[in-house]
């Protein structure tokens, strides 16, 4: 029964930063959109699938230390329910560095308008391979040799230092 569904963020930039998202209906081309304009038009009132991307951010605000960025809040109808899916699609994870990242994929620059993750290789080599894309990039990193960064392994046991697993399926 929903027409419109509703994407709410948390920002944790400066006000002046504003970040880009992209939303899918159905598995069409993603369509980006900025976080303070979250509300998603469906084509019609019946059944659909919607995914939410985080897309655009800004290259300099430090989102790799204390977690700089935004983050999905909640999502809402106008109307009807929201049933969560678990994709059976394979998921590719892609470590890697600014052009992983899709930073400068839409244009030269560092903005939020110039970067997104829904035009850069990862995305579309997903697509292609009928998958599931989860993207980690820091510029200049290195995967056995530290660039600008620590190493793959060293990367991921840094940003997981702090998480507690929960082992859920």
């Amino acid at each position: 029964g929903a027409t419109e569904l509703y994407v709410t963020f948390t920002q944790i930039t400066e006000e002046s930063v504003v970040p880009f998202f992209a939303y899918s209906i159905d598995g069409a081309d993603p369509v980006r959109s900025r976080i303070s304009a979250g509300t998603v038009e469906l084509p019609d009132d019946g059944p659909h699938i919607v995914r939410i991307i985080v897309d655009g951010m800004p290259s300099s605000v430090g989102k790799w230390d204390n977690e700089i960025g935004y983050a999905l809040k909640s999502i809402t109808l106008n109307a009807g329910e929201i049933v969560g899916i678990r994709p059976t699609n394979k998921v590719i994870f892609y470590y890697g560095d600014s052009i992983t990242q899709g930073v400068s994929s839409l244009k030269s620059g560092g903005t939020s308008s110039c970067n997104s993750h829904v035009n850069a290789y990862p995305w579309h080599t997903s697509k292609a391979l009928g998958a599931v894309s989860y993207v980690c990039g820091f510029g200049g990193s290195g995967v056995v040799r530290p660039g600008s960064f620590a190493p793959f392994h060293q990367a991921i046991m840094h940003l997981s230092s702090t998480r507690m697993h929960t082992d859920t399926t």
